[in-house]
């Protein structure tokens, strides 16, 4: 797993040695980056990235530009590895916290211009997330909410006309969708 682009380009990052974590693949992060090239100035964004795993997309992310990063993860294996992870990179413009992403998000008072939800599969977090980002002011107007969930958790946007639906894509059991919010 490395870095694709920005100034930490090919900077390897330290993965998980276990089957059920997956971090996202560079086809799959390429895709993110190029719809988010067409939807917000990434140089000017706050990025949150929850269940933030490795910490690629939050890295890769403040690589090209990204003025801050959060990360957020339940799991002390994950905190331990994204603080490993950021120390290689250099960057300090980062707070990383560990706590569950829905604790969490429940005492947020800040809005972001991208966020990135990668939720383990199999489970419904994909349209719980769309709802939340919908009803709640964690995405700053025009900014992007990017989903990786598993094909089956295809979120539902219909009636929330606050987010639209960007663009959306499926690799094998990943399917990536990227809302904008509304201004």
């Amino acid at each position: 797993m490395r870095i694709i682009a920005g100034q930490k380009r090919g900077l390897t990052l330290l993965s998980f040695d276990v089957e059920s974590i997956r971090p996202t693949k560079d086809m799959v992060k390429e895709f993110m980056f190029n719809c988010l090239a067409n939807c917000v100035d990434i140089s000017e964004s706050s990025v949150l990235d929850l269940f933030a795993g490795t910490g690629s997309l939050g890295i890769e992310a403040l690589s090209r530009g990204a003025k801050e990063a959060v990360f957020i993860d339940e799991d002390s294996r994950s905190i331990d590895l994204i603080s490993k992870n950021v120390a290689r990179s250099g960057f300090t413009n980062v707070k990383i916290v560990q706590a569950s992403v829905q604790d969490w998000l429940n005492t947020c008072k800040w809005s972001y211009n991208v966020v990135f939800v990668d939720p383990p599969y199999g489970e419904t977090w994909g349209q719980n997330m769309v709802k939340l980002f919908h009803e709640k002011k964690y995405l700053a107007d025009g900014g992007c909410l990017v989903l990786e969930t598993g094909k089956e958790d295809k979120p539902d946007l219909e009636g929330l006309t606050s987010l639209e639906l960007y663009k959306q894509k499926r690799w094998g059991e990943t399917l990536v969708t990227i809302c904008q919010k509304n201004s």
